[in-house]
């Protein structure tokens, strides 16, 4: 059993995987463009601009991929690419997302949050292969992906959250970054290569592999931090490279809070479901709240993912292989 809203893409280059992308979510481009340009558009596409001279210097395989979308879903480019960079071109981002680490990296669970309720339509699951390289993620509908919570099969997970104030400069988008990041077959050098590049922002990263090894990213504009942690290890919207106190309006500290009363060193999948279920305080600060739209479990031991939807909620957590990595 897979959900109604997954989808599968094979391609043998990045514009062949973005025309099949933007073919098959048309309706969503169209109707993302129209609402974007209600809201301060004229400005936004000023700083999109500016960002895309940038980004093409440094990842013309992603700038060919919009190319592709933009082309299959029959809009402009110009258009694709201001939306797909989200809060780096002119938009709020409320702290969202939570992960947790356990059974020594080898489970993995993340909660994705939307900016507000009411946003569960703007996800799906997607497996796609581009060559040698497969992803399987929960997917924002018009961007490169690689901007919530995926696999890859060279046999990493990365998982990203919202940090707190944090400015946003002419660079990289940070969903360019993601993107890359989410591709990684070898996180030590790509994460030296996004140090060295212009950052328009940044999120914070979580990359795990089958062996249980952790890398930890914070990324601003100006500033990266790496860590490496030992499992488990549980993240929200915080910085962990400062002393920072941080406002609880979005649960950025319930949140992580909870899960570090809760968290064990050894779990079974289901008592991390549990954890990544609970809504104990309340809709707005809980791990589960008003603004969850998705769920996913990695389970490196069992090699499979579960998924859960807000949009298709009625299914429950749905189970996806990982046989697709290579390891």
């Amino acid at each position: 059993m897979s959900h109604k809203n997954y989808h599968e893409f094979y391609a043998d280059s990045h514009y062949d995987l973005g025309l099949k992308m933007g073919e098959a979510f048309a309706d969503k481009a169209q109707e993302a463009i129209a609402e974007a340009k209600e809201d301060h558009w004229e400005q936004r596409m000023a700083i999109g601009k500016q960002q895309f001279e940038v980004t093409k210097k440094y990842f013309p395989d992603y700038i060919s991929e919009i190319e592709g979308y933009s082309k299959g879903a029959q809009i402009d480019f110009m258009d694709l690419w201001t939306i797909n960079i989200e809060s780096d071109a002119f938009l709020k981002e409320g702290a969202k997302c939570t992960n947790l680490v356990t059974n020594f990296g080898k489970l993995i669970g993340h909660n994705e949050d939307a900016d507000e309720p009411g946003y569960e339509n703007n996800v799906c699951v997607v497996k796609k292969t581009i060559n040698d390289l497969t992803i399987l993620e929960i997917y924002y509908y018009n961007t490169l992906g690689g901007n919530s919570v995926g696999v890859n099969s060279f046999g990493f997970a990365q998982s990203l959250n919202t940090l707190l104030f944090t400015e946003t400069t002419i660079g990289v988008p940070k969903n360019v970054i993601g993107r890359f990041l989410s591709d990684t077959k070898n996180p030590e050098n790509d994460i030296n290569t996004v140090l060295t590049i212009p950052r328009a922002s940044g999120y914070n990263h979580n990359i795990i592999n089958t062996k249980g090894e952790i890398w930890n990213l914070e990324l601003t504009n100006l500033n990266g931090h790496l860590t490496k942690p030992k499992s488990p290890f549980v993240h929200s919207n915080h910085c962990l490279s400062t002393s920072t106190t941080y406002p609880d309006d979005f649960g950025t500290i319930s949140r992580l809070k909870y899960f570090q009363e809760n968290v064990k060193q050894h779990m079974s999948a289901e008592e991390v479901i549990a954890l990544q279920e609970n809504s104990s305080l309340g809709s707005n600060l809980s791990v589960f709240n008003e603004r969850t739209i998705g769920k996913m479990l990695i389970d490196f031991d069992q090699m499979e993912t579960r998924i859960w939807l807000l949009r298709e909620k009625e299914l429950g957590w749905v189970s996806y292989s990982l046989d697709f990595i290579d390891i």
